[in-house]
């Protein structure tokens, strides 16, 4: 493969990840709301379920966003050449 289609694939490949970070975070709330409503639903609570599944989907979204930024900056410093995992 040559050079260029190296760079062009990591280009599509940073676009990709930031385009899953800032995807993750409300899609985690949306889920986790989602799951504390069936549970609300279900048991038949008022809306506690919905605001721990809200809150327990920022938790998720946070971390899995976190997550995926720290996997980025260590391909960026491996592609930089320096850091060693």
């Amino acid at each position: 493969m040559s050079e260029e289609r190296r760079a062009r694939a990591r280009t599509f490949h940073r676009i990709s990840d930031a385009y899953l970070i800032a995807t993750i975070l409300p899609l985690a709330i949306v889920i986790g709301y989602g799951l504390g409503w069936a549970f609300d639903r279900l048991v038949g609570t008022a809306s506690w379920g919905r605001w721990i599944g809200g809150g327990l989907g920022v938790v998720a979204g946070f971390l899995e966003a976190i997550r995926t930024a720290l996997r980025v900056g260590r391909e960026e410093d491996r592609a930089a050449g320096g850091g060693a995992e």
